[in-house]
């Protein structure tokens, strides 16, 4: 084991590994029964079977191209067997849901060199409360792409491998979701201040793959559940339930019962003045220590990217911010700026002062614990289904049944 330890390469390996058991483990089921994921399977599974294979890699769904899952979907209808379609999916989540961890473990940036902070940054990604939703699954992919992209603009830039591993990230993250493009303004700034050509290259990359979004996908007339609105009091309403409430006290009944409080309140357009100062004041320590202490301003760009994915994900987000609220739903929009306030931690228990790092480490620990405690406890619609084996025996018996994906309200036509 120590010499483990001391090799960074095997370290990686052991915290990726552990990394992928613990995400099955959380949901055996998923393994064990197989499962499309909502539209993963009635729209774009669908979509697989009855478009040619070049027509269903860029099928345009919810006003944009998903690239990810189009192709996602496409090998599982064409690479494997129908009884182990939704199997192809759920790997290829995986795989992307390793990325950002991946991302982290193999840059050559000092802080991220001890095997503590390694391990600490492999648990409290593992543990984001808003993960169980984007877990296993292809129909996601967008958000672990623009938690990469976060990322890449906080590390330092490389060379070899890593760059070019970037690079396709990059293309790739606005082709698969709208969610990312904002980040373009992180990256601006980015290479403004870098002035290095390893940023520019960045900027160019994520730009085009923008570009084809934009002008050859895009349709944000096509989805009418989009607000397409923002609040400033929304915004810090989430802000304290989704990254305040449920990270450090957990999804407990009084916790629960706090936010749908809070749901019903700004349901009727009420505004929580002293719940809104909380996050304020959280916002304001983060700020005061990358002013006050140099050290700490790599995590500048971290919270730069939670703020823009946060406020577009209220923007644009289906139902919109007050959806946000409710506890039981809207976990992918939250994903992102959950996971990157939890780097900022780690960030701030490495290059605080004695002091500072104590009480950085205190939260982690303190989050770990609440997550851990939660872990194996989400939702039970992302958890719990039918047996893809059971439901394609039923469909091979009659094939004017149609197959249930996960929840069981949704259904899959396979001609």
């Amino acid at each position: 084991m120590q010499k483990i330890l001391e090799s960074k390469n095997k370290q990686t390996c052991l915290l990726i590994a552990l990394f992928a058991t613990l995400l099955c483990l959380r949901a055996p089921y998923i393994l064990i029964y197989g499962r499309f994921w909502a539209e993963e399977g009635s729209v774009f599974f669908h979509n697989a079977f009855v478009q040619p294979p070049l027509k269903a890699l860029f099928f345009v769904f919810g006003g944009y191209l998903n690239l990810a899952t189009n192709a996602s979907t496409l090998i599982a209808r064409w690479a494997v067997p129908i009884y182990y379609a939704p199997y192809v999916t759920i790997f290829i989540g995986l795989f992307f849901q390793i990325l950002p961890l991946f991302l982290l473990l193999t840059s050559k940036n000092e802080w991220l060199s001890s095997f503590r902070t390694r391990l600490l940054i492999t648990l409290l990604l593992l543990l984001v409360p808003a993960s169980s939703e984007i877990a296993l699954q292809s129909l996601h992919i967008q958000f672990q792409l623009a938690l990469c992209c976060a990322i890449i603009a906080f590390l330092g830039t490389e060379t070899g491998y890593q760059r070019w591993l970037r690079l396709s990230i990059l293309f790739l993250s606005p082709l698969c979701g709208l969610i990312v493009i904002p980040l373009l303004v992180v990256f601006g700034l980015r290479a403004f201040v870098d002035r290095n050509r390893l940023r520019y290259e960045q900027i160019l990359v994520l730009s085009i793959g923008s570009f084809v979004q934009l002008f050859f996908f895009y349709d944000p007339f096509s989805n009418s559940a989009r607000s397409y609105n923002f609040s400033f009091i929304d915004f810090l309403v989430v802000s304290f339930a989704r990254d305040i409430v449920i990270p450090f006290f957990g999804q407990t009944h009084a916790t629960m019962n706090l936010i749908q409080h809070l749901y019903q309140i700004r349901m009727v357009h009420h505004i929580p003045f002293l719940i809104c100062f909380v996050p304020i004041i959280a916002f304001g320590i983060i700020i005061f220590c990358l002013i006050k202490y140099p050290k700490t301003r790599p995590a500048l760009w971290l919270l730069i990217s939670a703020i823009i994915l946060r406020a577009i994900s209220i923007y644009g987000a289906i139902g919109g911010g007050l959806m946000m609220i409710d506890p039981y739903s809207s976990e992918r929009y939250v994903f992102c700026s959950q996971a990157l306030f939890c780097l900022i931690l780690v960030v701030f228990s490495v290059t605080l002062p004695k002091k500072g790092k104590i009480i950085a480490r205190f939260f982690i620990v303190w989050l770990i614990l609440v997550g851990v405690f939660n872990y194996f406890h989400p939702f039970s619609a992302t958890t719990n289904g039918s047996s893809w084996h059971r439901e394609i025996y039923l469909w091979e018996k009659d094939h004017h049944y149609f197959p249930k994906g996960w929840p069981a309200v949704w259904f899959i036509d396979i001609p």
